[in-house]
């Protein structure tokens, strides 16, 4: 990878890492093994990346901070683009040449790898794969979204390593690669903060497979049919009933896979979209050559990730799941779906304008007894809400007074549940920091 990054930029004097994130300093190590004394330039709207001790010494690096930190894309550079840095790419010098770590990574591996994009289970799936992969002592790495940039593993791929890449739609918006095997989970309305329009978040989801060959395979629902229609690849199909597709759950909590049943399953994920999940992950391990019964073997000892539909504890007869990683209202309806005796929901967050009128009409006709909304968005979802049909609904500031209501509303053999179907960023970093608050607090009103 390294011989083949540096033949890529050596035609360029000058390199702009556009965004100084977590992967943004793994592009500034990598590039700093292959040209230790090219002309860098770090930029970021926050000036305090300048005080990053990774860099200190290096006189060959500028930076440009503030809000005009655009500004240096105006010259001849390779551009390095962070995942979520927005910008307009027709602002760019003409001979700029714009790539990622994603792009790049994909060029030189895109054979031996299995990329796994959707709005909601990317995590989850991709953590699937791997253990299939891993457990049945094929070479894997699990990289990217899921929280490590694909360049920090490149010490650990050789000619026999599976790559499973989890991708956002962020990495995916510019890439003219795509994956050897592509499964795309499913897509609902997010980040349109970012992404301004479903179309636009739709398009950059469908890079996941627009540049695949006839021997490449794109794993797929069903339901998402048209989607992929236009795709070279070979597709696979799931879907949770009937038998239309390749892939089908069925009524007797097994499945059928390429005419082939499978029965007495022992599903490890609670939820209907968790064995979906979990289809997705047995075609793609398929495809990398497992047999399903290899992979069923393994599957029992799985365990979820924290912040889905995670337990968090009982006390007093009440028990708290966490799922922080809601953000959107499909997956709240999902959590319901999937516990069944939820007493009490806490709902909100971040407003990021989405719509919230199906999630109430869904909780409305729920038998969840208790609603806590938090902030901005659970002040929208509010006005959905009907008191004559649902008297019990409480909003709350912050998140501390919400969570300490929920407790004190919900019922012992009742769940109460955290699955915000809302971002996070009124209160806290990210979900995983409102998750272990919500931990927290659990365990510290019961003196745990």
């Amino acid at each position: 990878m390294l011989e083949f990054l540096k033949a890529i930029l050596k035609g360029y004097q000058r390199i702009i890492i556009l965004g100084f994130g977590r992967e943004g300093r793994s592009t500034y190590r990598t590039i700093r093994r292959v040209f230790p004394d090219i002309a860098l330039v770090v930029a970021d709207a926050n000036m305090s990346v300048k005080q990053d001790t990774e860099t200190v010494g290096d006189n060959h690096l500028t930076f440009v901070t503030g809000s005009h930190y655009l500004q240096c894309l105006t010259e001849k550079a390779v551009v390095f683009k962070s995942p979520g840095v927005s910008f307009n790419p027709d602002h760019l010098h003409p001979e700029c040449l714009l790539t990622s770590q994603t792009d790049l990574f994909i060029q030189h591996y895109g054979n031996r790898t299995i990329g796994v994009s959707g709005t909601k289970g990317k995590s989850t799936t991709s953590s699937l794969i791997f253990h299939f992969l891993s457990q049945n002592n094929l070479d894997t790495v699990l990289l990217g979204n899921i929280g490590i940039p694909a360049f920090d593993k490149i010490d650990e791929i050789n000619d026999k390593t599976w790559i499973v890449f989890e991708l956002s739609a962020h990495q995916l918006q510019y890439v003219q690669h795509s994956p050897h095997i592509a499964v795309l989970l499913n897509i609902f309305p997010e980040h349109l903060d970012y992404f301004t329009h479903i179309d636009n978040y739709t398009r950059a989801k469908k890079n996941l497979f627009a540049f695949q060959k006839p021997c490449d395979v794109l794993i797929r629902p069903y339901a998402m049919k048209a989607l992929g229609e236009g795709a070279d690849s070979v597709q696979v199909t799931v879907a949770d009933h009937g038998d239309f597709a390749d892939i089908n759950l069925d009524k007797n909590d097994g499945f059928r896979f390429i005419g082939v049943r499978y029965t007495a399953i022992q599903w490890p994920l609670v939820g209907h979209h968790n064995r979906i999940n979990t289809l997705m992950a047995i075609a793609a391990g398929n495809k990398a050559g497992l047999e399903v019964e290899e992979m069923l073997q393994v599957l029992p000892s799985f365990r979820s990730l924290p912040h889905r539909l995670e337990y968090v504890a009982e006390f007093n007869g009440i028990t708290y799941y966490n799922d922080s990683i809601s953000t959107v209202p499909a997956s709240a309806m999902a959590a319901v779906e999937a516990l069944k005796e939820v007493g009490t929901i806490i709902l909100g967050g971040y407003d990021r304008g989405l719509d919230y009128s199906e999630l109430a009409n869904f909780l409305m006709k729920s038998e969840v007894e208790h609603f806590v909304f938090i902030g901005k968005a659970g002040k929208s979802m509010l006005d959905f809400f009907d008191l004559e049909i649902k008297p019990n609904l409480f909003w709350f500031d912050n998140f501390s007074d919400g969570v300490l209501k929920a407790i004190q509303q919900t019922k012992p053999g009742k769940i109460c549940l955290l699955s915000p179907a809302a971002a996070s960023y009124d209160e806290f970093h990210n979900f995983e920091h409102r998750g272990d608050k919500f931990r927290e607090l659990v365990r510290s009103h019961h003196g745990k």
